[in-house]
């Protein structure tokens, strides 16, 4: 007859109270500020396609990330040109009198994954932080 193992778990009530917890350590301001920190990279490459004329300001200067919402399981960010260069649409998208010069769409293309890749990897600091400071592991 093959030994036979036992595995017992205690705390899961412990566990699950954590665990029911997590959400909270992790919402609002804590999910926006990893968003934003996780998207300045493709601001900053929608900033190098974008167009500079010879006299300043520049339609470049003026892209920024601004917070819409956030909350415990969501947070919403806009990136793109200020309202005062409103006329970023016309460049990224063309008009009749002036062909499409994109450099938002790039931008994204080119850092939409990474962009991810960033978020998840600050969030899961996130996460091990909390439970770090909150879940005592004993042995």
């Amino acid at each position: 007859m093959a030994a036979g193992w036992t595995l017992t778990v205690t705390g899961t009530n412990e566990l699950r109270q954590t665990l029911q917890t997590l959400p909270e350590a992790i919402a609002g301001q804590v999910l926006l500020d990893s968003l934003t920190t996780a998207a300045e990279p493709m601001r900053d490459r929608m900033r190098s396609l974008a167009p500079r004329g010879a006299i300043a300001p520049h339609l470049a200067d003026s892209i920024t990330i601004a917070p819409v919402r956030s909350d415990a399981v969501s947070a919403v960010i806009v990136i793109g040109p200020t309202r005062a260069f409103f006329y970023g649409r016309f460049w990224e998208f063309g008009w009749k009198y002036h062909s499409a010069h994109p450099f938002m769409r790039p931008g994204y293309d080119e850092e939409a994954w990474p962009t991810v890749d960033r978020l998840r990897r600050d969030l899961w600091a996130e996460i091990a932080d909390w439970v770090a400071a909150h879940v005592e592991v004993t042995g």
